[in-house]
């Protein structure tokens, strides 16, 4: 029995994996000692596998469905490094993830990352590849340089602090928003 998590279904344009995804994703992922599948024999097989599984993958993503073993996680404590190995307060969890779920996400980051960079204008600086805050200081105190040098011109800048901005969208709402908005 396969309990999963159903999502909204994507069209198959937006849903498709191909064997040249699954082998970026594999390419992309750190080599573990507690994976579900060793690493080791995942990587012997890739070859054989990726056809498979970018079309299984495909068909989860295309049916809205996270398979429920992609869901478990064994947990193993860490310790941080200071102090008595004894005080339990010392260690943190450390989730070891199914290997084809973090192929999924992978993919799906890669899928998605693709499709935002082509959405975003260049002025967007949060959460983007080779951007950052200091990319955007930068190009703010390069513009307030320019207003400066030239004589007779107001420059001013307006900061919005928007720390857990999404911890007051209502999450049925921006689902049902996403893929009418954004073409998902």
């Amino acid at each position: 029995m396969v309990l999963a998590l159903h999502l909204f279904p994507l069209p198959a344009s937006n849903s498709t994996f191909t064997y040249e995804d699954v082998e970026l994703a594999f390419k992309k992922l750190k080599p573990t000692s507690h994976a579900d599948i060793p690493y080791i024999y995942f990587s012997h097989l890739l070859n054989f596998l990726s056809p498979k599984l970018a079309v299984i993958l495909s068909n989860c993503l295309g049916q809205g469905i996270f398979p429920s073993s992609f869901k478990l996680a064994s947990v193993s404590p860490l310790y941080k490094g200071k102090g008595s190995r004894f005080d339990v307060l010392l260690y943190r969890p450390i989730s070891h993830l199914p290997l084809l779920r973090k192929l999924l996400e992978k993919m799906i980051a890669h899928k998605l990352s693709f499709y935002v960079e082509t959405k975003l204008t260049n002025k967007q600086h949060g959460f983007r590849r080779h951007r950052s805050c200091m990319t955007a200081v930068a190009v703010l105190s390069d513009k307030i340089t320019r207003a400066i040098d030239r004589k007779n011109n107001i420059c001013g800048a307006v900061f919005v602090n928007l720390r857990r901005a999404f911890d007051y969208v209502n999450p049925f709402i921006l689902l049902n928003t996403t893929p009418t908005c954004y073409g998902f």
